[in-house]
């Protein structure tokens, strides 16, 4: 199976990166891609198109490599601000006026709306002392690439603090591929 990913996400991601990086910097950063993602980039992509996830999956790695210099941290922290512009944009429908425990609601159908594969399970809540918890599983998605298993970790985070989550936290477990298929647990917290 071939995964893809919606085109709004990549034409955010380069709308965004133009304003934080500049153009020279995004171009820089475009050559370092291989051929078919600098077509991929260059051609006119449509929001609402499926993208092959593998192939931007290469262009995630080139930030990754030059723009965070391999640090995650900073890494999350650029799509953490891709997930805002998502957010506040083509996928605002899905957080406007909701409360943490409805956007966890919503993530399996959030996941479906940006990926045509794999799959989001919601544990059970745990609540003390006004502080949460909840487990997610991400589970059948079909790539090559482990980049998107710390995409949804930036996303959760960000998607926390969208909807009003106090001091949020996000733990990943570890991640797991085989044949091509990725699983990973998350852990999320907040008050």
């Amino acid at each position: 199976m071939s995964t893809s990913i919606k085109g709004a996400t990549v034409v955010n991601t380069i709308g965004l990166l133009r304003e934080l990086v500049g153009r020279d910097t995004l171009n820089m950063l475009i050559e370092y891609s291989p051929p078919e993602v600098q077509q991929l980039i260059r051609r006119t992509i449509i929001a609402i198109e499926w993208v092959p996830a593998d192939l931007w999956a290469l262009f995630l790695e080139v930030l990754l490599k030059h723009l965070a210099h391999q640090d995650e941290i900073k890494f999350r922290k650029i799509l953490r601000a891709i997930c805002k512009r998502d957010f506040t944009s083509q996928y605002r429908a899905y957080i406007q006026g909701a409360s943490v425990l409805e956007l966890i609601d919503k993530l399996p159908t959030v996941w479906s709306a940006y990926f045509n594969s794999g799959a989001l399970s919601v544990g059970s809540l745990v609540s003390t002392n006004n502080n949460y918890s909840i487990s997610l599983r991400l589970s059948d998605f079909h790539g090559r690439s482990p980049v998107y298993v710390i995409l949804l970790h930036a996303y959760l985070e960000q998607l926390l603090r969208l909807v009003g989550a106090g001091d949020p936290v996000v733990e990943r477990g570890h991640d797991q591929q085989r044949s091509g298929i990725w699983s990973c647990e998350y852990k999320l917290q907040w008050t």
